[in-house]
């Protein structure tokens, strides 16, 4: 744990892919988090980057010292018929583990990491931003998987980021 927050004044917890996760998104979470620890603020990430698949994995190990807090998934139950992954239910697990005063949760992706921001708001009220990716919107909204569920976590966001292309398509399925 970050001895350092009991000074800050604003706690942020960011959802999303996280080392050992290969790829940009991965990298932008820890420089979005490296950057707002260093402004005083008290950063948790959470992630499931642990379970990666091998093809998806950085290979090195991490060699700097992070400046927040990183907590990993695990996965709870090993077996149950029929099987199916819990990472959901996981990361919300581990938000409310860590709960410590978490200000806003920003959310990476529509699935899992918007779907958890939206839960734990159901269940402590904690406002969340969602910054999905960008085939997100096509993926699910525009073919209709999880429509209503999409739908009511875009529409209980304090903030969705997406880009110019992707807000008329947002706009048509959600009441804002």
């Amino acid at each position: 744990m970050n001895t350092k927050s009991k000074d800050r004044s604003l706690a942020i917890c960011l959802l999303g892919k996280f080392f050992p996760t290969q790829g940009g998104m991965a990298a932008s979470l820890y420089w979005q988090a490296d950057a707002l620890s260093k402004k005083n603020i008290d950063v948790k990430v959470i992630s499931n980057g642990n379970l990666v698949e091998d093809q998806y994995r950085i290979k090195t190990g991490q060699t700097k010292e992070l400046s927040f807090d990183a907590c990993y998934i695990e996965n709870l139950i090993e077996y149950y018929i029929p099987f199916r992954e819990q990472d959901i239910a996981s990361l919300v697990e581990k938000f409310l583990s860590i709960n410590n005063k978490i200000d806003i949760i920003d959310a990476q992706y529509l699935l899992p990491f918007g779907i958890v921001a939206y839960f734990i708001h159901l269940i402590t009220g904690t406002p969340y931003v969602i910054r999905h990716g960008g085939s997100d919107i096509d993926k699910f909204l525009n073919k209709g998987t999880f429509t209503k569920l999409f739908t009511n976590a875009l529409e209980n966001a304090a903030c969705v980021i997406t880009d110019d292309t992707d807000v008329k398509k947002i706009a048509k399925k959600v009441k804002y």
